[in-house]
């Protein structure tokens, strides 16, 4: 399962072409040689990342805010202004622009940032740059609207959150494990929390989080640097700097939570197992996104095959590294047969996934998963979106927009011995929590939902 990241619709055509095959390690650095970092008066950052043979520009405007540093008397808040900042005053006439340049827009969330973007023809990348100075310049907001957007992420909390065992569970092993951090609530806040929230707040945080001293607008594609950051300073520089937030607070001291249960309207018993781990940024966040694939990328991979047998009592079982911002979580979850016996089940996956941190994976299977990890990172710079997203995390989560390219050599360099370290760091059982999903007992009558 991939990080928690919300995409709105976006059509995405050919926007870049590298040729035949998938870019080199020369070519891509010398691509990335290019990118350049400036930072105008008024103390926003501009990222100019140009591609000669790209046939599109991407404007994104990043800000390091979301359910991380939000108020935690307002949880929720930050998916609120995504969805006001978006819908909001003007954003019938910024879709109607995008539209008829023949360009896309979308934004993304995190639990560590907040995005919006353009993908545009060439030519239009002042329209991209004056729809985020818009965007950033003001919010007004009404209590209709937030009454609307409050109701629209109860909605999809429904949809897609509590009603999707997978999300919910992780969120649960969220909490589990990072018992006292902001990463235990629920990005989409709770109702309690988003009933608090008033137009009044709304318009303080946006002018503190989401400031133009906080942004960092990237300009991804086909375009001259010199005569694109001149650009940006006559669109964005005019943007007056604003207050920055107040300190967050310290995160309160509490204990793991080692396991817990909770009902699910279903007939599967759902496992997840979580040890809290790096964050993005640490060097061993590659040989833990290596060894997640290891366990459970592809039909070769460790757990897919242990699941497949006659004999097994899971049904399947995934794993996966998640590294934010200020922590990360590796974790693996699967779902119960009927009639298993669910303390060996726990006790049994445990052992698989924590003998890694005393036992060498093969080299065969080393192999594999870092050819998968490499060209899952170059596969997603082949278009303009795919790599301002990739250099905008990078720079917001890491500090660095270089860390997306100096994670692949990384991985390419990784030897089973340095797999085996972090394994070790990580895979501890004293560490180690475990959240169940159970079937409610409306579930287990006859004739509900999901039954046979």
């Amino acid at each position: 399962m991939r990080a928690p990241v919300r995409l709105r619709p976006l059509i995405l055509g050919a926007l870049l072409c590298l040729g035949p095959g998938l870019p080199g390690p020369v070519d891509a650095q010398a691509d990335l040689s290019r990118v350049q970092l400036a930072t105008l008066p008024n103390g926003l950052r501009v990222l100019l990342a140009p591609d000669s043979l790209a046939t599109a520009v991407e404007v994104g405007a990043w800000f390091g805010a979301g359910q991380a540093d939000e108020n935690p008397l307002l949880p929720g808040i930050t998916r609120v202004l995504e969805g006001l900042m978006w819908r909001g005053p003007g954003s019938e006439e910024r879709s109607r622009r995008v539209a008829a340049a023949g360009g896309v827009a979308g934004s993304i969330t995190t639990p560590d940032l907040t995005c919006f973007y353009e993908t545009l023809p060439v030519s239009e990348l002042e329209l991209g740059l004056q729809i985020e100075a818009a965007r950033m310049r003001s919010l007004a907001v009404t209590p209709s609207e937030l009454d609307a957007e409050r109701a629209r992420i109860r909605a999809e909390r429904g949809a897609r959150g509590e009603t999707d065992p997978g999300a919910r569970g992780l969120q649960r092993l969220f909490a589990a494990v990072f018992p006292g951090h902001p990463y235990r609530r629920p990005p989409a806040g709770t109702d309690a929390g988003l009933a608090r929230i008033t137009a009044r707040d709304c318009e303080a945080d946006f002018r503190a989080r989401f400031a133009p001293n906080r942004a960092l607008v990237s300009i991804v594609g086909r375009f001259d640097p010199a005569a694109a950051l001149a650009l940006a300073r006559a669109t964005l520089g005019p943007l007056p700097r604003r207050a920055p937030p107040p300190p967050r607070p310290a995160p309160t001291a509490a204990p793991r939570v080692r396991r817990s249960s909770e009902p699910l309207d279903s007939q599967l018993r759902l496992l997840f197992l979580g040890w809290r781990a790096p964050a993005g940024g640490d060097p061993d966040a590659a040989p833990l996104d290596v060894l997640a694939r290891v366990l459970a990328s592809g039909p070769g991979s460790r757990l897919v095959r242990e699941t497949a047998g006659a004999d097994s009592d899971l049904l399947f079982a995934k794993a996966a590294y998640e590294g934010r911002r200020e922590g990360g979580l590796f974790y693996a979850f699967g779902a119960l047969k009927p009639g298993a016996d669910s303390a060996a089940v726990e006790q049994a996956l445990a052992a698989r996934i924590e003998k890694l941190a005393t036992t060498p994976v093969e080299d065969e299977e080393l192999e594999r998963a870092k050819r998968q990890a490499e060209s899952a990172t170059l596969f997603g710079w082949q278009n303009v979106h795919g790599r301002g997203t990739a250099l905008g995390t990078a720079q917001l989560v890491e500090g660095d927009f270089r860390a997306t390219w100096s994670r692949l050599e990384h991985i390419r360099k990784l030897s089973a011995a340095d797999v085996q370290r972090a394994a070790a760091r990580v895979l501890k059982g004293e560490t180690r929590s475990a959240v169940w999903l159970v079937p409610s007992r409306r579930a287990t009558q006859p004739g509900a939902a999901g039954g046979q």
